[in-house]
């Protein structure tokens, strides 16, 4: 027992554990079956030996080889499929892109506005899908709704398909609280490891590379200050890229729409205005997003693999023996 729990020590320091060690202890059946073959090959000896005419010596024969070929790989296949049956897993360094994009996605009441056709929400999200369209593959994708409060719909992810399906989520309400969202926004995004920084900083932790994309009518009402958390976000050195939902100029208004405030977002936090917010723009946009990349310790679990190694050894064995008979026949 001691030589046991040494081992499955050692296997742990090496990276590897199994969920269900207990049944390794079928592995007992390849050694069980290598004795019986061998005697089984032995008692085949003797009896040719005793049945040999005097003077005759038998060729050495490919089918000998043939079987214990066979008859190996059976074995193998046997042992990695119990292995498989384990359930081992295997600790493997994984590289991730902690770059955050944050969508900000405006659903107070003017959202319900039908001066854009064929309403304001559904135009944000149309232009939103674009914008994650844009976002770079290698960075991470969140998702933040607003109306009299901000709420984290999706936390970053690799997934950005992940992103459209949770718009299913935002209820229009009354209430715009549009500095808030942004504060929300900023503390979505992971900050750096400061692992080994050697000093303390002043201020806020440092940010991963990120900007936050606002779809917006602009109307504000409520919440923590917008100045300043315009502010905070230009000290985190997060632009705040903005298209703006509402009737173009001359055209009627039927629910709060302020461009000028939404511009001038984007111009304190370093982010562009986009009138249209098309697949080209916020490629411009988000282009010169940065890239941190770290890496990783995440549990794989590899039972499958090694079970259809198994599987594959084993039907191996099976063709070999196959061809061995037809040959013979």
């Amino acid at each position: 027992m001691e030589a046991t729990a040494s081992f499955f020590e050692w296997l742990k320091q090496q990276g590897v554990e199994f969920r269900l060690p207990a049944a390794l202890a079928a592995l007992l059946l390849v050694p069980v079956l290598v004795v019986w073959y061998a005697g089984a090959r032995r008692s085949r000896r003797h009896v040719a030996r005793a049945f040999r005419v005097a003077g005759y010596r038998p060729r050495r024969s490919w089918r000998g080889v043939v079987r214990g070929l066979s008859t190996t790989l059976l074995l193998l296949g046997l042992a990695a499929t119990v292995v498989g049956f384990a359930r081992p897993v295997v600790e493997l360094p994984t590289p991730e892109d902690r770059a955050t994009v944050v969508l900000v996605m405006d659903a107070s009441l003017a959202m319900r506005a039908t001066d854009v056709r064929p309403v304001r929400l559904e135009v944000a999200k149309s232009t939103a899908k674009t914008a994650v369209q844009a976002v770079p593959e290698r960075a991470q994708l969140a998702l933040v709704g607003y109306s009299s409060g901000a709420y984290v719909l999706h936390p970053p992810t690799h997934d950005h398909g992940a992103i459209p399906a949770a718009f299913g989520r935002l209820r229009t309400a009354e209430g715009a609280a549009l500095g808030e969202a942004l504060y929300v926004a900023l503390g979505v995004i992971p900050v750096q490891d400061e692992a080994d920084a050697t000093a303390p900083r002043e201020g806020p932790s440092p940010k991963v590379p990120a900007a936050i994309v606002l779809v917006s009518s602009g109307d504000y009402s409520g919440g923590r200050d917008l100045v300043d958390a315009a502010a905070a976000a230009r000290e985190a050195r997060v632009p705040v890229h903005v298209v703006g939902i509402g009737p173009r100029q001359g055209a009627e208004q039927k629910a709060p729409y302020d461009e000028r405030l939404l511009r001038q977002i984007a111009q304190a936090t370093g982010g562009r205005y986009m009138t249209t917010g098309s697949n080209r723009e916020w490629r411009q946009a988000l282009e010169e997003l940065g890239s941190v990349v770290k890496v990783e310790v995440r549990e794989q679990e590899v039972g499958q693999f090694a079970g259809a190694a198994g599987l594959a050894t084993m039907g191996l064995a099976m063709l070999v023996m196959l061809a061995a008979t037809r040959r013979l026949v």
